[in-house]
């Protein structure tokens, strides 16, 4: 067997590579941004000009139908959404301009084609429709930016607790138990961290080896 020093010596570079490798994350750039969290002002911005538009609509309905409550819930509703903070993210905007929406729904009902504002609500109906498109195409890469967050998590929690209960194998003979130890901890995984509990246990694998450790097959065997 090879001294304490220079096992630490040899693994601890190992350890390094692990830790470099599931902490640094598989996203970068734009796969990072998240529709429910992230800011997106480029998008924001396109409902300034219908909020305006019909701001101005609403105030000369109003003229004809002083306090009318329904007018004055959308003009509510519309001052609302233009005090979210610049930096809000695009979920945000979306849930505001609905509830824009349904306000406008409900003059709509009982509205003639005089005082109708229906081509205001299908500018922003297809503003919805847009960002709702958003939405669903940024799914994937929330689900990937989850699953490494979970990858990371595990390797974090795992690792170095799972290292122990091998390394224990030096204090005397508990093969079985190491083994029972190694399969239920494959077994108790999930979906999104399967793979990063397999990762861990070829981590245990490779220190092993560095260790000198001859019987090591106990370990691949349980895997």
């Amino acid at each position: 067997n090879v001294s304490t020093k220079q096992l630490e010596m040899e693994i601890i570079p190992s350890l390094i590579s692990y830790a470099t490798r599931f902490l640094s994350g598989k996203n970068s750039g734009g796969q990072d941004y998240n529709f429910y969290l992230d800011a997106n002002e480029e998008e924001s911005k396109l409902m300034l000009p219908l909020l305006s538009t019909l701001d101005v609509a609403i105030q000369k309905l109003l003229n004809d139908f002083p306090e009318n409550p329904v007018l004055l819930q959308i003009l509510q509703i519309k001052d609302r959404i233009l005090l979210f903070p610049v930096g809000c993210p695009l979920s945000r905007c979306v849930t505001g301009m609905e509830l824009v929406l349904g306000a406008c729904q409900e003059w709509e009902k009982n509205a003639h084609r005089g005082v109708s504002i229906q081509s205001l609500m299908d500018s922003i109906s297809n503003l919805i429709l847009r960002w709702r498109k958003l939405e669903l195409s940024n799914w994937k890469s929330i689900l990937d930016h989850t699953l490494a967050g979970l990858r990371k998590s595990t390797m974090s929690d795992y690792t170095l607790q799972l290292l122990d209960v091998v390394f224990e194998k030096h204090s005397g003979g508990k093969r079985i138990e190491l083994v029972r130890t190694v399969i239920q901890f494959a077994e108790s995984a999930t979906i999104a961290d399967f793979s990063a509990r397999l990762d861990i246990l070829q981590a245990c694998l490779t220190f092993l080896h560095l260790a000198g450790e001859d019987d090591r097959k106990w370990l691949v065997a349980a895997r």
